[in-house]
């Protein structure tokens, strides 16, 4: 039987939750904003083909600090995310990288004087 995670995984499904939400909020204002950009570029008016530069403007004051909130919260999702380690792995799964869990047999020869460097040094 599995142990319960030391962490609350109803917490990281509610953040990464929200940070879904905040993503597809700064995807939805990017596309209005291009959407609104390209029409007004593409308008046979002067004065509408003026403002798109004051909408592209606009624009990046708004995604700068909403780009910053989304990261943010994928960064809090990421931090609540429930991790299993290798300890708390059942009988048959994969424990880690066996390399890495093994003793060291030898120290490294290259950093031990033991081996003589490359004739290019």
């Amino acid at each position: 039987m599995i142990r319960p995670a030391p962490v609350d995984r109803g917490a990281y499904l509610r953040a990464r939750w929200r940070a879904r939400a905040a993503t597809t909020v700064w995807g939805c204002v990017a596309a209005y904003g291009a959407a609104a950009i390209l029409a007004a570029a593409g308008s046979d008016s002067g004065l509408e083909r003026a403002t798109a530069g004051w909408v592209f403007f606009q624009l990046g004051l708004v995604l700068v600090p909403l780009g910053w909130a989304v990261v943010r919260a994928w960064r809090r999702s990421a931090a609540l995310r429930p991790l299993r380690l290798h300890t708390d792995a059942g009988p048959g799964a994969w424990a880690g990288v066996p390399e890495l869990d093994e003793p060291a047999t030898a120290p490294h020869t290259g950093l031990t004087g033991l081996a003589e460097p490359p004739r290019r040094w």
